[in-house]
């Protein structure tokens, strides 16, 4: 499978898992051209969010390594060097991913590296941001997110993640038009229905927190 099919289902995966949520919390597997996300309760396309109920079942006393793909690093190799010949800014931020599961510091150094480069580089700019998120600095996270929106107006992902640490920072309305903007760009993205669903809920609005409950249910293949 190619690195980059695997790189864009980690990207999706990223934004599904809860903020702080490691990566070792799941399992990644293959079926022919398709990445699927395993936890304990269910299996699921991190690209579409597409949940596969019981389409896809793990072979009985089949050993985990068998069917887990693994994202290898590289160590003292997967970032360009000096001695390179003029890595680009993409370069920086393949390194980045590369090196995202072992050294987070070192991610962040190549993807500020990447931005550096080219400073509307958006996904390096909402990997940036997700890693100062998951390390709690929400001012410089929040920064970053609405760099890679302004780099990319229609990235769902940034918006999200916007909305996201928007609520962190107690700005649940804030919160709230991040989510529905996101949804503008991408109306099938889950989490942003699950989480206005919440939002709603929260406040006492019944019919709106209904409405994304049954649209978040709808996007992920559950019910109707």
């Amino acid at each position: 499978m190619p690195t980059r099919k695997v790189h864009s289902a980690l990207e999706a995966l990223r934004s599904q898992l809860p903020v702080g949520s490691p990566l070792s919390a799941v399992t990644l597997s293959s079926i022919g051209d398709r990445v699927l996300v395993r936890d304990d309760d269910s299996t699921w396309e991190p690209d579409s969010g597409q949940l596969l109920m019981d389409l896809v079942e793990a072979p009985a006393q089949t050993p985990r390594e068998t069917t887990a793909l693994n994202v290898t690093v590289s160590k003292g190799t997967a970032a360009p060097t000096e001695a390179d010949d003029d890595p680009t800014a993409d370069d920086w931020y393949d390194a980045a991913l590369d090196l995202e599961a072992e050294s987070p510091d070192e991610a962040m150094v190549s993807y500020e590296r990447a931005i550096a480069l080219d400073p509307r580089h958006s996904d390096a700019l909402l990997n940036l941001g997700r890693l100062h998120h998951e390390a709690g600095r929400l001012d410089r996270a929040e920064d970053c997110y609405r760099q890679a929106i302004e780099a990319d107006v229609d990235n769902a992902r940034a918006l999200f993640n916007l909305g996201v640490v928007r609520e962190d920072l107690g700005a649940e309305r804030e919160a709230i038009a991040s989510y529905e903007r996101a949804l503008e760009v991408e109306p099938t993205l889950a989490v942003a229905h699950f989480n206005l669903s919440r939002l709603h809920e929260q406040a006492g609005r019944r019919d709106e927190a209904l409405q994304h409950l049954m649209a978040y249910r709808r996007s992920v293949g559950v019910g109707g």
